[in-house]
């Protein structure tokens, strides 16, 4: 996932680095995608589906932009790529990379490439998902109203 707009392209990025690896990836975009009318037909075994939270349950490894998709993966116990969109995010994702380590900060879209991809993806296939810390309790809500409530 690439963010509801995906405002800077990261998608078609993605799109050209994996047509060069050899693996099976789901390419989801929401309905606000600003680039519907550019979407490449499948290739090979790349597939484009409109956003489908099954197909986010049943894959191994999820690679997204920098965002609130990053936490809903990592509630799912997902290994989780991250891209971010903008350099002021690269702290933060580098940061969760250090602290929940089924989270894989691969950079800036700007500079991100097939070594640093592929590297990276092989790490998260093949890291023990046994091992995912389960730091996301589902409870940030609650305790984001009670911190208001206080």
């Amino acid at each position: 996932t690439t963010g509801g707009t995906d405002p800077n392209g990261i998608f078609f990025i993605l799109w050209e680095i994996f047509k060069k690896i050899d693996v099976k990836a789901y390419f989801l975009i929401g309905e606000n995608f600003k680039y519907r009318d550019k979407l490449p037909k499948g290739y090979k075994k790349l597939v484009v589906e409109s956003f489908n939270l099954k197909r986010i349950t049943d894959s191994s490894v999820v690679i997204s932009s920098f965002g609130v998709s990053i936490v809903e993966c990592l509630y799912l116990n997902k290994k989780v790529l991250g891209i971010t969109h903008h350099q002021e995010d690269d702290i933060l994702s580098e940061n969760l990379s250090s602290k929940i380590s089924s989270y894989f900060h691969i950079g800036n879209y700007r500079e991100i490439n097939f070594k640093d991809i592929k590297n990276q993806l092989l790490l998260a296939k093949n890291y023990d998902a046994s091992q995912i810390q389960n730091l996301i309790d589902g409870k940030g809500k609650k305790r984001i109203l009670d911190w208001v409530r206080a």
